[in-house]
């Protein structure tokens, strides 16, 4: 909840006894690695038992905006489509919202990137040091896109029958994927490190 405008209280559902990762995370980003692009953590209420700590609750700043990312790209994005949908084929241009909404994807990419950095910035601190990505890592990963990839094309595939319109032109998508074994081949010749 929002208070006075100023704070952001959240009161936690799942309790367990140790430091909770928003807690833990959120005084590193301020305390330690002096991130300034996210809401400082300002308080934590706990229960102390002997020796144990649970979380019940954060306070974080409230920071004024329009909404989080995924939001605001997604009704861009809506906006765009529908625009361009008006629109003769030959027609697709940039605009200044396409402009703007490139723009706000650079900087989501650059405080990403930075918030990465800052995660990195102290290996001394075992819980925040970087990790070697294995072969097998990144095959595991690559594989688990790709299973997911298949299910979301092989879903859109079933629902084109629904369609009212023109017949959209759709390869099978699914059979310009990767297998997963040429996937974890690509990953194993591609070394990269975790940060």
């Amino acid at each position: 909840m929002i208070v006075d405008g100023k704070y952001v209280v959240k009161i936690l559902r799942r309790v367990t006894p140790g430091i909770h990762p928003e807690i833990e995370i959120g005084r590193f980003l301020v305390d330690v690695a002096h991130f300034q692009n996210a809401p400082a953590l300002l308080g934590t209420v706990e229960l102390a038992e002997d020796d144990n700590r649970t979380a019940l609750a954060v306070v974080h700043e409230f920071i004024q905006n329009q909404g989080d990312a995924w939001s605001v790209t997604s009704a861009s994005l809506d906006r765009f489509i529908d625009e361009q949908r008006m629109l003769p084929d030959e027609a697709v241009t940039e605009t200044s919202e396409t402009a703007s909404m490139l723009q706000r994807m650079r900087q989501i990419g650059r405080r990403t990137a930075e918030l990465h950095l800052a995660f990195a910035s102290r290996g001394d601190m075992p819980d925040f040091a970087p990790e070697a990505i294995s072969a097998p890592d990144t095959a595991r990963w690559t594989d688990a896109t790709i299973a997911r990839a298949r299910n979301v094309l092989g879903l859109i595939e079933r629902s084109l029958k629904s369609l009212t319109g023109p017949a959209p032109v759709w390869p099978s998508a699914c059979s310009r994927i990767a297998t997963p074994s040429s996937a974890a081949s690509r990953a194993a010749a591609t070394p990269s490190t975790r940060g």
